[in-house]
């Protein structure tokens, strides 16, 4: 079997990638937590230190080594967005100045959504506005339900894990020992 080094299709000129449990993994503790006493750190956070309120998910979770490797190097040259659900606008800094902390340079702004069905149409608009072809976009998710939403509307989606998992494999392939030619007979 052979499998492609290239993780993302071609034509790509612009990358979605959701927040939660895609560039940043959840603490099996926080999985499931609390949005406004999320929002309450954040704040108390920035009322001690301005520009602070990042530290909180600092607590919850840590940068996805995997797909922070795949920003890195196998979508350098693409240009990124965030586009996240948020219960709050009060979490779209924090997760802003998180992503500049673990991912410096990388992702050039953090989009907030008020429900994770409105990542479809804020894409949308976005896209629109870039003149781009739905195409010319793939977004990166954990939710299947939302990569395929995407598909179904002519987006490239790709998974969180279908992304880690082939970055997971280009390494493998990357350190095997190479096999020798035979010579033929």
């Amino acid at each position: 079997m052979v499998i492609s080094e290239n993780i993302i299709p071609c034509g790509i000129k612009l990358i979605f990638f959701d927040f939660d449990d895609t560039l940043f993994v959840h603490y099996a503790a926080h999985r499931f937590g609390d949005d406004d006493e999320v929002m309450r750190a954040i704040l108390s956070e920035e009322a001690i230190l301005p520009g602070s309120g990042y530290r909180v998910y600092e607590n919850l979770g840590i940068a996805n080594p995997l797909m922070k490797r795949f920003v890195e190097e196998d979508a350098k040259n693409i240009d990124k967005l965030c586009i996240t659900w948020v219960a709050d606008s009060i979490m779209v800094p924090a997760k802003k100045q998180w992503l500049d902390k673990y991912y410096p340079g990388l992702i050039s702004d953090v989009i907030g959504t008020s429900s994770p069905e409105r990542k479809m149409q804020t894409m949308q608009l976005i896209a629109e506005s870039r003149k781009l072809r739905p195409s010319e976009c793939l977004i990166i998710d954990d939710r299947y339900d939302t990569v395929a939403q995407a598909i179904e509307a002519g987006y490239r989606g790709m998974t969180t894990v279908e992304v880690m998992t082939r970055k997971y494999y280009q390494d493998i392939i990357k350190s095997a020992p190479k096999k020798e030619k035979e010579p033929l007979p």
